[in-house]
């Protein structure tokens, strides 16, 4: 078992466990707050961990890019998504909305195929299928497929596969500082404009929530950006599905929603998906006749 295949695995569970950090702080934001000030707060507070790295990893040097058209599409689809998964969360349950949500890693193997020509063997399509139907057996979201919260969440699922998908590609040229920064600075200067007209008195209680928020942003992009970087999209992939336990973790703990055994039932089959991939990659980083398309 290599580090090489499973490291950056291990580094995206870190990354989507943090996603969910941000997401439940997200949701108890948007009882009290416009959309504009959270998304502010929370590119601002991440600014400080990306800042921080790319100080450490040369400083202006790490965010010199060949390619700002690049830089500037994938700004606008990370302000799309997460303009769309913070209102799909103020919408729907945190469950349901990460339910519809899951959908994104079909997209983002199927682009990776289509656009990045990354081989994906059946092994790995099985282990998406499953995870996801785990997903739909854990959360079994309702028949409301085309309320405004279910159409948000699926849009907040198509824009992140497509910035996704940019971010692996743009690994060629850009360095993962780079493709981080100018996305969260965009969405900072943009956001900041418009809270400045919305403005709500901000209560003392909740600026470590704000904190709390953008600083799990920032070091989840960070650690994502660092899987993507150095292991397919289609096998990072399945690992967002483990964003469902915390979900459901959180939900219990701030939310009141309990689970049941449907739950526990796709909860395990979702676990075993993501550990069948880890398991897939570990295989192929050790064998001396690894096929790409495993």
């Amino acid at each position: 078992m290599t580090y090489t295949r499973v490291g950056p695995l291990l580094i995206a569970v870190v990354a989507f466990a943090l996603y969910s950090s941000q997401d439940a702080a997200a949701k108890i934001l948007s009882l009290h707050y416009p959309l504009s000030m959270i998304l502010a707060g929370n590119a601002g507070f991440a600014l400080l961990p990306i800042g921080w790295m790319a100080w450490r990893s040369g400083g202006w040097s790490a965010l010199r890019t060949k390619r700002p058209a690049l830089h500037g599409a994938r700004a606008l689809l990370v302000l799309l998504n997460i303009s769309l998964a913070f209102t799909s969360y103020r919408l729907l349950p945190l469950t349901n909305a990460y339910a519809i949500a899951f959908s994104a890693p079909f997209f983002i193997t199927i682009g990776s195929t289509l656009f990045l020509g990354e081989p994906v063997g059946w092994r790995r399509w099985s282990a998406i299928v499953v995870g996801f139907v785990g997903v739909l057996i854990a959360l079994r979201p309702d028949g409301a497929a085309l309320e405004l919260g279910a159409l948000t969440a699926i849009s907040a699922a198509l824009t992140y596969s497509m910035s996704s998908l940019l971010m692996r590609h743009m690994r060629l040229t850009e360095t993962r500082d780079a493709t981080i920064f100018y996305p969260t600075a965009f969405i900072f200067v943009v956001a900041s404009l418009y809270a400045g007209q919305d403005w709500l008195t901000l209560r003392a209680a909740d600026l470590p929530v704000f904190a709390l928020c953008g600083l799990c942003n920032g070091v989840a992009q960070i650690c994502f950006a660092t899987a993507l970087r150095s292991a397919p999209a289609a096998s990072v992939a399945p690992f967002q599905y483990t964003q469902m336990l915390w979900g459901t973790l959180y939900g219990i703990a701030l939310f009141g929603d309990v689970p049941g055994r449907s739950v526990v039932l796709g909860g395990v089959i979702v676990i075993g998906s993501g550990l069948y991939v880890f398991h897939r990659e570990a295989v192929r980083g050790s064998s001396a006749l690894t096929s790409p398309a495993a």
